[in-house]
This record gives structure tokens, sequence and C-alpha cells, in this order.
């Protein structure tokens, strides 16, 4: 919302700033594939399919999606939604 035009309206009723997000992509057509031929790190296994995902990752995505909502809220009243892999193969709930 900084600096964008729904900033001052924003201010204007009264709202304020309590969390900062920064968005990122990455734009494949025009990224490095050499780099890509790097070896995953030691414990780590790299996975390829195609359409949904094998529903021996499913459990272990789950979690893993659902771990990165350890960002601090502040005095936000947003809340994460949980990914749980019984309501729909990782589906936010």
């Amino acid at each position: 919302m900084a600096g964008s035009p729904a900033e001052p309206w924003a201010l204007g009723l009264g709202f304020r700033p309590v969390r900062s997000i920064v968005i990122q992509v990455l734009a494949v057509a025009d990224a490095d594939r050499t780099s890509w031929e790097a070896a995953p790190a030691p414990g780590y296994r790299l996975e390829r399919w195609r359409d949904t995902a094998p529903e021996r990752l499913v459990d272990s995505y789950a979690t893993a999606r659902g771990a990165i909502h350890d960002a601090p809220l502040e005095d936000s009243e947003f809340g994460n939604r949980r990914f749980q892999t019984s309501t729909g193969r990782g589906t936010p709930t």
C-alpha cells in the first residue's frame, strides 16, 4: 500500500499500516538455466511430477506450507489459514 494510490485513501479513513509484505517474482523464462544444474544440499532431494503431487509428499508439503506462517503479525487482526491434508490434499482451511 505504501506509495500506492490506496495509501492516502486508507489513511484518510483512519487505517494505519500494521504489516508490510514484499512480493518476489522469478521470471522463469529470463532465468539463467545453467544455475539449475546445482546438486541438492545434503539430506535433500529433488522431486518432479505433473498434475497433483504424489500422495507420499502431501503431508510433508502441508507441514512445510503451514510452517511459513511465522512472520510477526504485530497488532494486526490478520489470521493465517492452516494447511491440512485431511481437508483436501493441503488445501488452505
